[in-house]
C-alpha cells in the first residue's frame, strides 16, 4: 500500500451564534404547523369568520355613507338620515353586533384546532419525547395556550379590528378614531377576555381524552347544555343569579357593558330574547364567574400536564 498523507484545514468560526428559540414559541408554531396542514379544510373553518368580516366592513361604510347623502339633503333628508340612523344604528353598535356575530365563527374554529392539541399528543404517546426534553409542565401549557390564542387572534381580534379600520377610513376627517377611540380599546381588551377565558377551557377539556372527537363534542356538550340550563333556571325561578353558571351569558354580559348604545335593533334583541338592560349592576359578579371557571380550567389543565409528565 502507498501511504498517504491526510491534512485538515481548520478555519476560526466567525459567525454570530443565534440562541436557541423559546419552547414555547417551538410548540406554539409546531401546533400551527399541524392545525394548518389539512389546506381545504383550514379555508373552510376560516371562511365564515373572512365573510362576517367582510359584511361588518360594508355595513359601516354604507352607513357614514347614508348618513353623509342624507344630511346633504334638504329637510327631508333628514327624517331620512334619522331613520337609517335608528335601523343601522351607530357604528360602536354594529362593531359590537358582529363582534357577537364573530366570536361564534371564533368558538367553532378555536374548539376545532384546540381540541387535538393535547388530546393529540395523549393519542400518539408525544408527552414522552417532550417531557424527556428539558422542559416543564408549565412551559408546555404556555406553548400549546400560544397555539390556542393565535387561532381566537386570527377568528376574532383581527377580523374585528379590519372592521375599525374601515370605520375609521370611511368615517370623514378621522372622526371615529378621534371620538370614537375607546370602542377600539374595548375591541382589544374583550377579545383578549375572550380568548383568554375560551381557550384555557378548550385546552382544560382537551386534556382530558385521548380522541379529538370526544374533546370537540364535550366542548359543545358542555357549552350549549350549561347554557340551557342557566336559561331555564332564570326563567323559572325570576332570577338573573342563575346566568352566572353560563360561560356564554357572562361573555355577553361583558360585552354589552363594554359596547352597549341603544338603538332600535339592540333593543328588538333584548326585548325578545328577555335580557335584562339593567346589566351593569352585576357586572362585578360576571368577571368574578369568568375568573373561576378560567382558573377551575386552569387547575384541570396541571393536573393532566403533570400526570402525563409522570408517564413519560
Amino acid at each position: 500500500m502507498k501511504a498517504t498523507t491526510h491534512t485538515e484545514l481548520y478555519r476560526k468560526y466567525d459567525e454570530p451564534l443565534h440562541p436557541r428559540p423559546p419552547v414555547e414559541r417551538i410548540l406554539a408554531w409546531s401546533g400551527l404547523r399541524q392545525s394548518f396542514r389539512q389546506k381545504l379544510r383550514t379555508v373552510l373553518t376560516f371562511t365564515p369568520s373572512i365573510i362576517a368580516a367582510l359584511a361588518g366592513c360594508m355595513t359601516v361604510h354604507m352607513s357614514f355613507t347614508l348618513t353623509e347623502l342624507a344630511s346633504s339633503m334638504d329637510s327631508s333628508g333628514g327624517q331620512v338620515g334619522e331613520t337609517i340612523g335608528s335601523v343601522l344604528g351607530s357604528v360602536a353598535e354594529n362593531i359590537y353586533r358582529f363582534l357577537q356575530i364573530e366570536q361564534f365563527f371564533a368558538l367553532l374554529t378555536v374548539s376545532w384546532f384546540g381540541s387535538r392539541l393535547i388530546a393529540d399528543d395523549r393519542k400518539l404517546s408525544a408527552n414522552l419525547l417532550y417531557f424527556a426534553r428539558p422542559i416543564t409542565p408549565l412551559r408546555y401549557i404556555i406553548g400549546k395556550m400560544g397555539t390556542a390564542c393565535t387561532v381566537g387572534v386570527l377568528t376574532l381580534l383581527l377580523p374585528t379590528l379590519l372592521i375599525c379600520a374601515q370605520a375609521s377610513f370611511s368615517s370623514p376627517d378621522w372622526v371615529f378614531l378621534t371620538d370614537n377611540y375607546g370602542v377600539i380599546v374595548a375591541v382589544f381588551g374583550y377579545s383578549a377576555l375572550w380568548i383568554v377565558v375560551m381557550s384555557s377551557v378548550v385546552l382544560a377539556i382537551s386534556s382530558c381524552f385521548k380522541r379529538k372527537s370526544l374533546a370537540l363534542m364535550c366542548i359543545f356538550v358542555l357549552a350549549f347544555m350549561i347554557e340551557g340550563i342557566s336559561q331555564v333556571l332564570m326563567q323559572a325561578l325570576d332570577s338573573t343569579q342563575y346566568g352566572l353558571l353560563s360561560l356564554t351569558h357572562n361573555l355577553q354580559a361583558i360585552s354589552r357593558w363594554l359596547f352597549h348604545e341603544s338603538n332600535l335593533i339592540t333593543n328588538m334583541v333584548q326585548q325578545t330574547s328577555g335580557m335584562n338592560k339593567n346589566f351593569g349592576d352585576n357586572i362585578s359578579a360576571n368577571f368574578m364567574a369568568l375568573g373561576a371557571m378560567t382558573l377551575l380550567s386552569w387547575i384541570v389543565l396541571w393536573r393532566n400536564v403533570k400526570r402525563m409528565e409522570v408517564v413519560s
